[in-house]
């Protein structure tokens, strides 16, 4: 799943997340400015998620998409003012941080599990690297990459609205 922040949209956005949806990917709203939304009043909170809904309906269609919070930061006006599921994840590759290729390999190939979910982010080359070793090494050990939304049916873990899913985990919450 794909978060896209809305401040980055620009002439190539529409290509990009054309492709990634092509590649089977799911678009998901990581705000318009990635602010701590903790921080912001109620209104600056849904314009900054409506903002980005708003961009992302254009590419598929949908006028809510899964939504993850800026640095993971939730709170109770920001679960009231979502109205779809929130995830956030099991494994933090930390690539932002400079994180090298066998950093990101080695983080998740050791906490891998069954409906982890892991935070990656998109522009860093490390990150690209430990794909093309970890995809196919998983793919060997019998694990299939798959959307949040994807992954959370087939581990028949119903995602909710305002719910906060860090996994997908069979009859369980996330």
């Amino acid at each position: 799943t794909f978060f896209f922040n809305g401040k980055y949209f620009d002439s190539n956005t529409p290509h990009t997340l054309h492709a990634a949806r092509a590649l089977g990917m799911e678009l998901g709203n990581h705000s318009y400015s990635h602010f701590d939304l903790t921080t912001l009043s109620e209104t600056q909170l849904k314009d900054e998620i409506d903002r980005t809904d708003a961009l992302l309906q254009k590419i598929d269609g949908k006028k809510h998409h899964l939504f993850r919070a800026p640095f993971g930061r939730i709170n109770e006006l920001v679960r009231s003012a979502v109205h779809t599921p929130i995830l956030d994840w099991t494994i933090d590759t930390l690539d932002w941080t400079g994180a090298t290729e066998e950093d990101i390999y080695h983080k998740i190939w050791t906490q891998k599990f069954s409906g982890a979910i892991v935070l990656m982010h998109d522009g860093y080359e490390p990150t690209v690297d430990a794909l093309k070793r970890l995809l196919p090494d998983l793919k060997a050990a019998g694990y299939q990459v798959a959307s949040v939304s994807a992954m959370a049916k087939a581990h028949a873990c119903p995602l909710r609205n305002g719910g906060v899913y860090i996994r997908a985990r069979k009859n369980g919450v996330g």
